[in-house]
């Protein structure tokens, strides 16, 4: 049997062919050029369980948080919510919650508001991601489990009481751009120990763990949480209430140098006993060495300063002055004043004035270079001096401890050092 097939239909199937293929490939087309020309895929919606953790407003298109809502623990903060970026977490959004111990705050963050994460007990960690412009005033005040904290290079404004009450707290690292550091932001961290700026920030730095302005002349702050006795560095001249309860700080020496001691700048330091005070010092703010019950001993260089209110406590402090210096009254601050010659005794600290009173005796030491002599006269009469021979030294190491049995033969007796 044969087949015979009309010729003149054949172009027509062809046509017909080609244009279901043409049509194919032209929808193949589209749908790979589709993801291109449309806008980037809307976020995946935050879950309504966690979703439901946060409260928050929004404003121009950015989300601010204003309470946390969930069980504590580590939380990640989203970085989206409803499709719209997470910018701001507000006044106290965190506060109080002593179920928190991690938050990861997302990069879209740009503000931290005010007392945030304040008096989160439990909170030992924080990640602050570099894209944070301001954080603000006790944000993490009494987080007492924290140990460190990181302020990145973003940052350029930090609140007054930041870090207040942060009594676990060990390590600070401020960032290049932070502009605004005050000592009152590191109020009772009776913990820390080291507080270290960014070497590019052009407002601070820090020497050893210390705080300083950029050009090292004022001290801001001594950590707290630090033990023993410290040497300003030369090249200081002020000092804010940088060593305010610092409870373990034992000595103190104050360079020459040195003009301005500021309000607070020693208080609640009882570990002090004797403080030096340079010929530069020209005023000593208010309360600058209140609270510091152990401190009995001052010992000023110079001229006397001005003094504002309440400087010192009303404890058994002894002031000396050395006899040239002008502007001194009969009493300051309420009490006698007392001659002295630093020629002839001038400690300089961590060497405490170590003087020796006992029932029987009085003693002081006296330094002086091994293998050298000496000799100490006394007199009663400072005014009128009549100086007669009291011992001999023969120095057998750079300090001697001299030992008057006498002195309790007269009511005040003045002593001085003679090198043959």
């Amino acid at each position: 049997m044969m087949m015979i097939m009309d010729q003149k239909q054949f172009p027509v199937c062809f046509r017909k062919t080609t244009d279901a293929i043409r049509h194919l490939l032209v929808l193949l087309l589209l749908m790979l050029a589709l993801p291109a020309a449309l806008p980037a895929a809307l976020p995946a919606a935050l879950p309504a369980a966690l979703q439901a953790q946060f409260n928050y407003t929004t404003n121009n298109g950015a989300i601010t948080i204003t309470r946390y809502n969930g069980p504590g623990g580590a939380v990640t903060i989203p970085e989206t919510i409803d499709g719209l970026p997470v910018t701001s977490i507000g006044f106290q959004a965190f506060c109080w919650w002593g179920n928190l111990t991690d938050v990861t705050i997302p990069n879209s963050v740009t503000n931290i508001g005010v007392q945030v994460f304040s008096y989160c007990t439990n909170l030992s960690s924080l990640t602050i991601p570099n894209g944070v412009v301001s954080i603000g005033d006790g944000a993490l005040s009494g987080c007492s489990r924290m140990t460190t904290i990181t302020i990145p290079d973003s940052v350029v404004t930090l609140g007054d009481t930041m870090f207040r009450d942060c009594r676990g707290l060990t390590n600070i690292t401020m960032g290049r751009s932070v502009t605004n550091l005050t000592t009152g932001m590191f109020t009772a961290c009776t913990g820390l120990k080291t507080i270290t700026v960014n070497d590019l920030n052009a407002a601070y730095c820090s020497i050893e763990g210390v705080l300083f302005n950029k050009s090292r002349t004022t001290l801001i702050q001594y950590p707290n949480g630090r033990i023993g006795g410290y040497a300003i560095p030369e090249g200081v001249t002020n000092l804010d209430a940088a060593f305010s309860n610092c409870a373990n700080l034992t000595d103190i020496a104050i360079p020459k140098g040195v003009i301005s001691i500021g309000d607070y700048a020693f208080y609640g330091c009882p570990g002090l006993r004797g403080v030096i005070i340079p010929e530069s010092v020209a005023s000593i703010g208010s309360f600058a060495f209140y609270n510091c019950e152990n401190l009995y001993e001052f010992y000023f260089a110079g001229n006397a300063p001005s003094v504002g209110a309440s400087v010192f406590l009303e404890y058994n402090i002894t002031f000396y002055r050395t006899v040239n210096a002008t502007g001194w009254d009969p009493t300051f601050c309420g009490r006698v004043t007392k001659y002295w010659d630093p020629a002839y005794w001038n400690p300089q600290p961590p060497v405490r004035p170590g003087f020796i009173v006992e029932p029987t005796c009085f003693g002081f030491p006296i330094p002086g270079t091994n293998g050298a002599n000496a000799v100490v006269e006394a007199c009663t009469n400072i005014v009128n001096p009549v100086w007669i021979p009291v011992g001999t030294i023969s120095f057998s190491g750079s300090n001697y401890i001299f030992i008057d049995n006498e002195w309790t033969n007269y009511r005040g007796r003045f002593y001085r050092i003679i090198n043959p």
